[in-house]
């Protein structure tokens, strides 16, 4: 996946960076959730903080293989990040982990996971939902 993306055209607004890791890829399907999910959200601060390497392996991190997860840095209040869980979790990210710090056990809708402190994991995506568009 690329390292950056800046799109914007009306009022769709898709835009990430990568922050502080070199697991910069996802499946193409988790990949079109998670440009969904950002284009749900659409803000232009998002900062990716990994997913799994090219090889689909995710050393350190357990909780990556297949690059069916996104971990991004969490934002600086409940308000926000709430949309950011919603988004993905409208876009087929089943399972979402937080960390137990400041007011993260109020996020409706993740499970805690130790090692969570500093971003939200979004995983689990949902393949089985996938629906194939044609154009005509």
């Amino acid at each position: 996946m690329k390292d950056s993306l800046s799109y914007e055209k009306g009022y769709i607004k898709i835009f990430y960076t990568f922050q502080n890791s070199q697991r910069r890829y996802c499946n193409p399907d988790a990949y079109a959730g998670f440009i969904g999910a950002l284009a749900k959200l659409g803000r232009e601060d998002v900062l990716c903080t990994g997913m799994c390497f090219a090889d689909a392996t995710s050393y350190p991190s357990v909780t990556h293989p297949n690059g069916d997860c996104a971990d991004t840095a969490y934002y600086a209040t409940l308000e926000l990040e709430q949309k950011k869980v919603n988004a993905f979790k409208e876009f087929h990210f089943e399972k979402i982990y937080r960390g137990s710090g400041s007011w993260y056990s109020r996020l409706v809708g993740t499970i805690y996971s130790s090692g969570h402190e500093d971003h939200l994991h979004s995983g689990e995506f949902n393949s089985n939902i996938i629906q194939t568009i044609e154009e005509k």
